[in-house]
């Protein structure tokens, strides 16, 4: 009764662990590529930029970052 006590005390502690450990990896960076137009018709300019942003999501902060030397973009 006693070993079964004590596993039963032990799993809810790795249970508690597990689930306070999915909390930190919420706070996670984000790379956002933001274009300055999200639709382009055939009337518009064809000249898009694009601004290369850090942020996290829980907090709603973008950090701002250096221009990057390239961007590569892969279409399937």
């Amino acid at each position: 009764m006693k070993n079964l006590k004590f596993r039963t005390v032990l799993f809810l502690c790795l249970v508690v662990m597990f689930s306070l450990s999915l909390t930190s990896a919420v706070s996670a960076h984000f790379g956002m590529v933001i274009p300055s137009d999200d639709m382009v018709s055939k009337d518009d300019s064809k000249k898009i930029t694009l601004k290369v942003q850090f942020i996290h999501p829980m907090e709603g902060d973008y950090m701002d970052m250096a221009k990057p030397s390239s961007i590569k973009i892969f279409l399937s």
